[in-house]
């Protein structure tokens, strides 16, 4: 497990962490940054319990 003061991306100084909420903003972000071969260091999401199913299965 990497600590918070280890740099897990190749560019100097930058945590890359991109916010996942499953609508169609935040996947389309992801997909463009993938599709860039953006550096991502993780990806957060948060569970609330109360999504809709089709949340789950996307």
């Amino acid at each position: 497990m990497k600590t918070s003061n280890q740099k897990l991306s190749p560019q100097a100084d930058y945590y890359h962490a991109v916010s996942l909420s499953g609508g169609k903003d935040s996947t389309a972000m992801l997909l463009l940054m993938i599709e860039r071969d953006m550096p991502i260091d993780l990806v957060l999401s948060a569970d609330t319990g109360m999504e809709f199913p089709k949340m789950y299965e996307h």
